[in-house]
Formats: structure tokens, sequence, C-alpha cells
């Protein structure tokens, strides 16, 4: 059963459509990355998940109970913090201490617990004079506290070193592991997160683009096979109807690309030259996995 599911949800900002008819569904325990560049419209679904801001249409269910407003067990049960939570003149235990009230957590040994976690040993220093990789852990630190069912990261890593980044990635992995809590990070690459998560949502402009299994991300991420024509409607029709071919996407310049019948070009060309189709070019390429998500974006750019 999906922890959360999110059916034709959009979210306006005066006339800006920041999410455009998202569906989504999440499974308990899985690891989820949104892929996207900025603006692509992560952190309004992530807000939205977490009930810090309303969706203008469609449905919200978290956790079986469909989200009309977030109450204070859901705001428990999901850890997201924005930087905008901290108080600059709070110390880092203080503003802890504010956020575990907030949540209801009665166990006043869970500040220490997080700060231990993050390598956050100071209490005396307030948040206006942090680094931004200690606030950044700081933030960090909040999202975990009272070991929320899921756990939401917006950009985690960004201004961490990459000895405080591994610690981080590890921390997530052990989190997911020891007690099946499930994850959402957003980042405008996939970098580390093609080794942490099991699937994948790639967005741009507001629209989830593509969501896909890391096993099944892989497999598409080792060789396509490319194929320019001068029909592109006729040529998926005849791809699906005469060949069985679903697996595709339409890239730059109208331009086909195939993730089956790879070895098969000659079936494929003679099947669309028997049909009237001209071939101006059919080759098969290597693609890189952190390739994958621009070739998408591409894509939607050139629809």
């Amino acid at each position: 059963m999906a922890i959360i599911q999110l059916n034709m949800v959009t979210k306006h900002y005066k006339r800006t459509e920041a999410l455009r008819r998202v569906n989504l569904s999440i499974v308990r325990g899985e690891i989820c990355g949104f892929i996207g560049k900025d603006e692509a419209g992560k952190s309004t679904l992530f807000k939205i998940i977490a009930g810090m801001t309303p969706k203008s249409s469609g449905d919200v269910v978290i956790q079986g109970n469909y989200r009309y407003g977030a109450t204070s067990l859901e705001r428990k049960n999901i850890g997201y913090v924005l930087n905008d939570n901290f108080f600059s003149e709070l110390t880092i235990f203080e503003n802890l201490e504010y956020i575990r009230k907030a949540k209801g957590i009665f166990d006043r040994g869970e500040v220490e617990r997080v700060m231990g976690l993050l390598d956050l040993e100071m209490h005396d220093i307030l948040y206006r004079d942090l680094s931004v990789g200690k606030k950044q852990r700081l933030k960090l630190a909040a999202t975990i506290m009272g070991n929320p069912d899921i756990l939401i990261f917006d950009e985690p890593t960004q201004g961490l070193d990459s000895q405080a980044s591994i610690n981080f990635w590890r921390l997530v992995a052990s989190l997911n592991e020891d007690f099946g809590t499930t994850v959402l990070i957003s980042s405008t690459s996939l970098g580390n997160l093609k080794n942490l998560c099991t699937k994948f949502c790639f967005m741009h402009n507001g629209r989830i683009l593509e969501t896909i299994e890391r096993h099944h991300l892989e497999l598409k991420s080792q060789r396509v096979l490319h194929l320019k024509v001068d029909a592109t409607e006729k040529t998926c029709l005849i791809l699906e109807q005469q060949l069985g071919i679903t697996d595709y996407r339409v890239g730059m310049d109208k331009e086909l690309v195939l993730y089956s019948f790879i070895d098969q070009p000659d079936i494929i060309a003679k099947t669309l030259v028997d049909n009237g189709i001209r071939i101006f070019g059919i080759y098969v390429q290597e693609v890189a996995i952190d390739d994958y998500y621009l070739g998408l974006i591409a894509g939607d750019v050139y629809d």
C-alpha cells in the first residue's frame, strides 16, 4: 500500500503554475530521488506532501488519509524542516529544543541524540553565527528528530563538505534499513542519489516526466537506439502496433530514443520502410546514467 499518493495535483501561485497535474505513488520504505533543475517544482511538491502549503486541486493521500490540512500527528510523522524555521538569536540546542516541543516529542534526550548523529556538539553558538555547513547539519538534525515515518530532504548536502555528505548518505541508508523509513530527496543531478535511491522521479516545469525504478534506470542508461525519421507520430504508431515497442521516448528534434529492439535495427528499419517511412538515421549509443534525465528534459522542451 502506498504511504504517499498524489492524484492530479496542481498548485498555482497567482499566474504561475508551480505543479501541473502531478500523479505520484510512494510505497512504504522506498527512497525516492526527485531530480530536476531549479524551479522544476520539487520544493513545492515537498511542501504539499508535508502539509506546509495547500494544493490548488487534486487529491493528496498520506498514510491512507486524505490531506486537507496537516494535523499535529501528521507533522510529527513527517520530517521536513525549512530554513526559516530557525531563530537567529537562539543556539543550536535551543532551536532543536523548540522544534522538539513543536513536534510534540516528549523525550528530552532526543535533542542530544540527533546532535550526536550530526556532530553538532556546540550548545552556545547562535544560529546567526553558524557556517553554511553547520546550518545545513542543524536542518538535517531537526528533520530526523523523533524518527518520523517519512523523511523529506530538499538539496540536503548543499553546503556540506565531502566527508559530511558521505556521513549523511550513510545516515539516511541506516534509517531506511533499521526503521523502514520512507525517504524523499531532491537534487539537481543524480550524483550520489543513483547509489542510494530505489526510485527516481524526474521533474521539469512543474511536471513529473517519468517515475522509474533504479534497476530499470540502470538498464535504460546502458544502450539506446536513436531513430531519425520524417514522420514521428506515424512511426510511433507503427512501432507500437506492428512491433509491440512501447518503451521509447521522443527527444530533441522529434528524434526517437528506443530502449528495446536495440540489437535489431534491421527489423525496425524494414518495417518502417515497408510502411512508407523515410529514415534519416539509425544508430546505437551508450548512455551514461547521469545524462539520462537531461535527455528527458530536452524531450519535454521540444515537445
